[in-house]
Order: structure tokens, then C-alpha cells, then sequence
């Protein structure tokens, strides 16, 4: 990814990323097949690959002289949201199955 990065500005690289994991999630609801449902896995990994880092880079050069509060509420965020999402997910396979977890993603924002 540091390739692209040095050819697109930081705010054009997260929105594309941004953009093609919520085409890859909505596909992945979408689809009813084991093959594809790795594939999309792979690929929503590719697209979110670096947000965290060049989040972090882009708040920085943005903000700057807060590098400390900035650092440490992009990873709190971060945490809590890689807390907090898997445990809804999981909690909605165990009481409401595999269908209501895929719907969960659909009606993400």
C-alpha cells in the first residue's frame, strides 16, 4: 500500500478504502457462497489494510502540535471498535444465527 499512498493524497486514499470495504461488506451479506466469502475476506482485508497507520499520519499532519491526544484517541477508538463490533457479531450468531449476524452488516452505516 505505501505505493499508493505516495500517488494519491492521504483523504483521497482513506475515502477509497473506506468506499471499497463498504462494497466488499455489502457484497459479502449478499452472498450465499463459501468461495466467494473467503475471496471478499481476502479482499476486504486489502482494502483496509493501512487505514489505521495512514489515519494516524494524516490526524498528525492535520493536527498539529496534538500528536499525544491525537495518537491516543485513534487507538482507543480503534480498540473499542475492534472490541465492541466482534462481540455484537458473535453474540448475534449465538442467539439469532448466521442470518441476523449478515443482516447486521448489511444495515452498518
Amino acid at each position: 500500500m505505501t505505493w499508493i499512498i505516495r500517488k494519491v493524497n492521504y483523504a483521497s486514499y482513506l475515502r477509497w478504502s473506506m468506499f471499497g470495504t463498504l462494497v466488499v461488506i455489502v457484497v459479502f451479506a449478499l452472498s450465499r457462497d463459501a468461495v466467494v466469502g473467503f475471496i471478499l475476506v481476502i479482499l476486504m482485508g486489502l482494502t483496509m489494510s493501512g487505514v489505521y497507520s495512514i489515519t494516524l499520519v494524516y490526524a498528525n499532519h492535520t493536527l498539529p502540535g496534538m500528536t499525544r491526544l491525537v495518537t491516543s484517541l485513534i487507538t482507543a477508538f480503534a480498540g473499542f471498535g475492534a472490541a465492541v463490533f466482534p462481540a455484537l457479531i458473535g453474540y448475534s450468531m449465538d442467539h439469532s444465527g448466521i442470518v441476523s449476524a449478515l443482516w447486521m452488516y448489511k444495515s452498518l452505516p
